[in-house]
């Protein structure tokens, strides 16, 4: 059974200290310019698909690649740019992961000078969301954050 509880912006924020430090450890691309970021250990999945990450950080659609001095890639890349996107992030490190904007949006800092943002385009809610260790996903939609969780 599926139970979704909101919480408050500090309480979201308490959340993602546990992924400063993590390792990407698998990154890949789902349908159109999704793209999921697996963190710390992998486990292999049973059907053959992606690995499992001890967490995951997904973003649906509207981000952007970062460097010190340009933008690497985004959602609206060439599809065969948004492919590199791999081997740009497995094996960094999230050295400070934070929301910002009035509508809350993510911001990753990561190794190598890398920093990964989330920027929602159209009418709706941002389109991220993060998986934790204790398997509970955190996102913002309505209005406000909220914690999902998922029992037998």
């Amino acid at each position: 059974m599926k139970e979704v509880i909101p919480i408050s912006e500090q309480q979201a924020k308490a959340k993602l200290v546990e992924l400063q430090g993590a390792k990407v450890s698998y990154a890949w691309r789902g349908h159109g310019s999704a793209i999921f970021l697996e963190l710390g250990e992998l486990t292999q999945s049973k059907r053959g698909n992606n690995p499992s990450g001890d967490q995951t950080i997904m973003i649906e659609w509207s981000w952007r690649l970062e460097n010190r001095d340009s933008i690497l890639l985004g959602s609206w890349s060439d599809p065969d740019e948004i492919e590199r996107f791999p081997e740009l992030l497995v094996g960094t490190n999230i050295k400070k992961i934070d929301f910002f904007s009035r509508i809350p949006e993510l911001e990753i800092s990561l190794s190598k000078d890398l920093w990964l943002l989330t920027f929602m385009t159209e009418k709706a809610y941002p389109e991220w969301s993060i998986r934790l260790k204790n398997g509970q996903w955190l996102y913002y939609d309505e209005g406000s954050f909220k914690i999902e969780t998922t029992s037998a």
